[in-house]
C-alpha cells in the first residue's frame, strides 16, 4: 500500500512538473514573440530615421540646384532689359536691392531691440 502511495505521489509530482514546464515554455514563447515584434518595430523606426536623414541630406543639393536655375532665369530676364550689361552690373544691382530689402526688414522688426537694432542698421549701411 505504501508503495502505491509513493508511486501516485511521484506521478503527481511529475505531472505537476510537466504542467509547470509547459506553462513556462508557453510564457517564454509569448515573451519571445513580443520581443521579436518589438525588435522589428525598432528596426523599422531606425530605417525610417535613416531614410529621413538621407532625404534631408538630398534637400540642400536640390535646393542649391533650384536656386542656381532660378538665378539664371532672373539673369536672363535682366539681360533682356540690359543687353549691354555684364554679370558684374547684375550682381551689384541684386546686392543693392537685397540690402534695401534687408534694411526695411530690420526697420520693421527691430523697433524693440534698441542699441542692437542700431548696430544692425549700421552694418547694413556700411555694406550698402
Amino acid at each position: 500500500m505504501i508503495k502505491n502511495l509513493i508511486i501516485i505521489v511521484l506521478l503527481l509530482i511529475l505531472a505537476a512538473g510537466g504542467y509547470v514546464a509547459t506553462t513556462t515554455i508557453d510564457s517564454l514563447k509569448g515573451a519571445m514573440t513580443a520581443l521579436t515584434i518589438k525588435h522589428k518595430k525598432n528596426i523599422l523606426k531606425t530605417k525610417v530615421k535613416e531614410r529621413g536623414k538621407r532625404l534631408l541630406a538630398a534637400i540642400p543639393i536640390v535646393g542649391l540646384l533650384a536656386i542656381g536655375w532660378f538665378e539664371k532665369q532672373e539673369y536672363d530676364e535682366w539681360k533682356e532689359g540690359h543687353p549691354d550689361g555684364n554679370f558684374e552690373e547684375y550682381k551689384n544691382e541684386v546686392v543693392d536691392a537685397t540690402s534695401d530689402v534687408a534694411e526695411e526688414i530690420v526697420g520693421d522688426y527691430c523697433q524693440d531691440l534698441g542699441a542692437t537694432c542700431d548696430l544692425l542698421k549700421g552694418s547694413f549701411q556700411q555694406n550698402h
